[in-house]
C-alpha cells in the first residue's frame, strides 16, 4: 500500500496536482474502519483539540500530537488497506508532515508550491486581500513554503517538490516522477481538465511588482526552484506576461465601455417602461370610472323596467282572473323585457347576461 500526502499553501493550486494523480489512478481516502472518520474530519478534530486557528491565509506552527491521534491515523490506514495507491490533498497537512511521516514508512509526500505573485494574485482576484494586507499574505506564503522546504530537505527520499504551474503544463511528467520516486504504478493520462482557478495576467503582473522589494519571499522562491523535482525552467516570461497584461487591460476597458453603453440603453428602456406604466395606470383609472357609470345606468334601467312592470300589473289587476288575458299579458311582458334588453349596449356581455336573468325571473313571476 502506497500513501501520498499532497499539500501546499491554500492558493498554491495543490488541488490541481491531486486531480492529476487521481486521474492517473491514485485512490481517494475512505473513512476509517472503526471510527468512520474522514480524513478531513480527522484534521479538523486535531486543529480543534489543539486550539489551532487556520483560515486560508493564516500560518501556524507545526504541531506535535499525542498517541490517541496515532491510533486514529492507524484506523484510517486500515479503512484504506484494500487500495494499492491512495492519498489526499489538504493544506492542513503542511503543519502535520512529521506526524504523517512517523505513522508508516509507506507514506510519501508531494509538496506543492507556486510563485508568490501567483498566490498574491489569487487573493486579489478573489477579493480576499486589501492593500494593507499584502505583507500578511506574503508572510503566510513564506511560512507555508518554509515549512515545506524544511521537511523536503530532511526527507528528500520520501518527497517530490513540484511547481504547480508546471505540473498542469506537463501532467504526465508528474505521473512519471511519482512512479519512479515512490515505486508506484500510476497510468499516464491523455486529458487533463483540472478545476484550478486561474490568475489574470494583470493580477499576476501587479502582484509581481508589489513583491519586488520583498527579498525574503523572492529568495525563498528561488531556493524552491533550485531544489524542486519539477521546477519552472523558463528563465523569464516577464515581457510576455507584461504584453498579455496590457492586452487584458485593453480588453477590460472595452468591456467597461460596452457595459456602460448597455447600462445606458437599459436605463432608457426602463424609463420608457415607467412612462408606459403611468399611462396604463391612467387608462385603468379611466376605465374604472366608465365601469362605474355603466353600472349606474344599468341599475337605473332595471329600476325603470321594474316600475313599468309594476304600473302595468296594477292597471290590469282586475283582468287577471281571465285565463286568456293572463296568457296574452304574459307574452306582452316578455316583449317588454326583450325591448329593455335591446336598450343595453352589446359590449356589456357579462352585465347583459346578469340583467337578462334578473328581468326574466321578475317578469315571469
Amino acid at each position: 500500500m502506497k500513501i501520498l500526502v499532497i499539500c501546499g499553501h491554500p492558493n498554491s493550486d495543490f488541488e490541481g496536482v491531486q486531480e492529476i494523480l487521481n486521474l492517473a489512478g491514485l485512490g481517494l481516502p475512505k473513512p476509517s474502519r472503526h471510527e468512520l472518520i474522514s480524513l478531513n474530519d480527522f484534521h479538523e478534530k486535531i486543529f480543534k483539540s489543539y486550539d489551532l486557528e487556520l483560515n486560508h491565509l493564516d500560518p501556524i506552527a507545526p504541531t506535535k500530537l499525542g498517541k490517541i491521534w496515532q491510533y486514529l491515523a492507524i484506523d484510517l490506514f486500515m479503512g484504506n488497506m484494500e487500495q494499492p495507491n491512495w492519498g489526499w490533498a489538504d493544506n492542513k497537512s503542511a503543519w502535520l508532515l512529521d506526524f504523517w511521516k512517523d505513522q508508516d514508512p509507506q507514506v510519501s509526500f508531494v509538496l506543492v508550491y507556486s510563485a508568490p505573485e501567483t498566490v498574491l494574485g489569487k487573493a486579489m482576484v478573489r477579493g480576499d486581500v486589501q492593500s494593507s494586507e499584502i505583507d500578511f499574505v506574503l508572510a503566510s506564503w513564506i511560512a507555508y513554503q518554509a515549512e515545506i522546504l524544511r521537511f523536503y530537505k530532511q526527507n528528500p527520499e520520501r518527497c517530490l517538490l513540484v511547481n504547480a504551474m508546471i505540473t498542469r503544463e506537463d501532467p504526465n511528467n508528474l505521473v512519471k516522477k511519482a512512479n519512479a520516486t515512490f515505486a508506484m504504478e500510476l497510468s499516464e493520462i491523455s486529458i487533463v481538465n483540472t478545476n484550478v482557478e486561474s490568475v489574470t495576467f494583470i493580477a499576476e503582473t501587479l502582484s509581481k511588482t508589489l513583491i519586488e522589494d520583498n527579498h525574503q519571499a523572492n529568495n525563498l522562491y528561488r531556493e524552491l526552484e533550485s531544489l524542486a523535482d519539477i521546477a519552472n525552467t523558463v528563465v523569464s516570461v516577464n515581457k510576455v506576461n507584461h504584453r498579455r497584461a496590457f492586452e487584458e487591460f485593453i480588453a477590460l476597458l472595452n468591456d467597461i465601455e460596452s457595459l456602460k453603453l448597455k447600462n445606458s440603453q437599459d436605463s432608457q428602456y426602463i424609463k420608457q417602461l415607467e412612462w408606459k406604466q403611468i399611462d396604463l395606470e391612467a387608462e385603468l383609472q379611466k376605465l374604472a370610472g366608465l365601469n362605474d357609470d355603466r353600472d349606474k345606468m344599468n341599475h337605473q334601467r332595471i329600476a325603470l323596467i321594474q316600475k313599468l312592470m309594476q304600473a302595468r300589473d296594477e292597471k290590469n289587476a282586475p283582468l287577471f282572473d281571465n285565463a286568456d288575458f293572463n296568457e296574452t299579458y304574459k307574452d306582452q311582458r316578455l316583449s317588454t323585457c326583450d325591448l329593455a334588453m335591446d336598450l343595453i349596449p352589446d359590449n356589456q356581455q357579462q352585465e347583459d347576461d346578469e340583467l337578462d336573468q334578473y328581468l326574466f325571473y321578475n317578469l315571469n313571476l
